[in-house]
């Protein structure tokens, strides 16, 4: 008898062939994909037919490629179902893939139909960014950037040209989901008065996306500084003004004086740094200054850009004060000083009134001292023409301030010599132009002297000659009821020489001891 174990060896791998021949491969459909995300996504089958035999392995198997196979990625459902359901996973984003079910029997893998699915994702986006809140050293940063459903990484590169060189993360940093988020940095530590370019750099899994390069300037520039007129000016002090803007940069002011343009003195506001973007008003008082003495000043300001200064100005201090503290300049003709205004006192030097009169009558009856203005209007012509004296006044020997006095006829003797005789001097002595003298003025005030035709009050009180002579007292006596004076006249270049009566009016120029 044979072996039945042999017999059994030999009949089992038959047996075996014809049942492997009497199953077919499993027919199957892939469902289509749902529940799409960024990594994930479901699908799934339908086992249409086993193909008679059992259902050794299902699922679905995907690929980057049409048609994928089980050699690759796959996922397996163990639930003994006709149908099943498979999620599937670790996919990358804005990527297309392709799915098919499969089930696998003792024939072989059977295959559903291919479908395609893309997974959600994509490369940030952004708009173009601003600047906000732009300070002297600081700014804010202000962009919008869609993470296009990927964490996003999202920060600012900025510097003082399109290489940036410096970085900044914003204060969202890192951003998901789908829509447009603002972001934003505030950069401090800038330097003032800076254009800077700046830009927003967002990255995600995908990669690195940049927006449009913007600008922005920081405040602040070098101050800007106006030297401005004086103020208070007197015989030793005077208030020098100007006006200076930071220009948002605490800026330091001084002022430089000097008798030249080499200044050599300065003085800084005690007031300290000045800030803020509009023009401020400065002065500063100057004392200890020498009479008659021309000065340069101008205004400097220094912020941490720089500095500026204003224009040169001059100023010439007065030489002498009247009682009234009305000031006076000098000038020098051959060996005399003589003051450049008529006088304007109201008192002697020793702080006696002198008696105003308005009334002609009372005027014409004077034999005592007494002033008055032209027209008895003083806001008219006290500025431009002085105060008009009878002689009375002038032989007080009070009128003129202390080291000052009305000239004798023989200092006016002097002066005519001195310019070349009576025919000619007086056009030296006169204003030029025609402002004051009129169109038929010759003068050509060589001699700084300045004369103007402020005219006089004659004995019956009345005023006569404005615009057409201008006389002046001399403290000479020529009889006992009148005295010397001298006249310029608006047609001719004479001055001339005469004796009026000591109850006129008429202007009065002192000149030095």
């Amino acid at each position: 008898m044979k072996n039945p174990i042999r017999i059994l060896a030999v009949i089992m791998p038959v047996f075996l062939f014809f049942a492997c021949n009497e199953a077919d491969i499993p027919v199957v459909t892939t469902t289509v994909v749902t529940d799409i995300s960024t990594t994930t996504a479901v699908s799934g089958g339908v086992i249409v037919d086993d193909g008679g035999g059992t259902i050794i392995e299902q699922g679905v198997c995907w690929d980057t490629i049409d048609k994928p196979k089980i050699d690759k990625n796959i996922i397996t459902d163990t639930v003994e179902s006709l149908s099943f359901t498979s999620k599937i996973s670790g996919l990358f984003p804005n990527t297309k893939y392709y799915v098919r079910a499969f089930a696998t029997n003792i024939a072989g893998t059977g295959y559903g139909n291919s479908e395609s699915f893309t997974t959600l994702g994509n490369m940030p986006s952004m708009g173009a960014p601003v600047a906000s809140n732009i300070e002297t050293h600081s700014v804010t940063l202000n962009g919008t950037v869609n993470p296009n459903l990927l964490s996003t990484t999202v920060g600012f590169e900025y510097g003082t040209s399109t290489s940036y060189g410096n970085s900044i993360a914003s204060t969202q940093s890192p951003v998901s989901g789908d829509a447009d988020t603002s972001v934003s940095a505030v950069l401090s530590g800038l330097t003032s008065g800076t254009t800077y370019h700046f830009r927003v750099k967002a990255e995600n899994s995908l990669g690195i996306m940049y927006s449009s390069d913007m600008t922005f300037t920081t405040l602040g520039q070098v101050p800007s500084a106006v030297s401005e007129s004086v103020s208070g000016l007197k015989i030793n002090t005077v208030t020098l003004h100007g006006s200076v803007n930071p220009n948002y940069l605490p800026t330091a002011v001084t002022f430089e004086w000097g008798t030249s343009i080499s200044y050599g003195n300065t003085f800084t506001l005690s007031s300290g740094s000045l800030t803020g973007s509009t023009s401020v008003n400065v002065s500063s008082d100057l004392t200890g200054l020498t009479a008659g003495t021309t000065y340069h000043f101008r205004i400097k300001a220094v912020n941490e850009l720089g500095a500026t200064t204003g224009d040169d100005l001059i100023f010439k201090t007065y030489v002498v004060a009247d009682a009234d503290n009305n000031y006076y300049y000098s000038v020098t003709i051959g060996s005399q000083i003589w003051l450049l205004e008529n006088l304007k006192t109201t008192h002697y030097k020793d702080g006696t009134s002198i008696p105003l009169v308005t009334d002609n009558t009372a005027w014409k009856n004077l034999s005592t001292p007494g002033y008055c203005w032209y027209s008895n209007n003083e806001t008219t012509y006290k500025t431009t023409y002085g105060a008009l004296y009878n002689w009375y006044t002038v032989n007080t020997g009070k009128i003129c301030p202390s080291g000052w006095h009305v000239p004798t006829n023989g200092e006016w003797v002097t002066l005519t010599n001195y310019l070349g005789g009576e025919s000619v001097a007086g056009n030296k002595l006169k204003e030029a132009g025609s402002i004051h003298w009129g169109d038929l003025n010759a003068g050509t005030n060589e001699t700084d002297f300045t004369g103007l035709p402020g005219g006089n009050r004659i004995d019956d009180g009345t005023f006569s000659g404005i615009g057409l002579s201008g006389l002046w007292w001399s403290a000479s006596a020529s009889l006992a009821t009148t005295s010397y004076y001298a006249i310029l006249y608006y047609n001719s270049g004479n001055l001339v020489r005469g004796g009026n009566l000591n109850v006129y009016g008429l202007s009065i120029r002192c000149t030095k001891d």
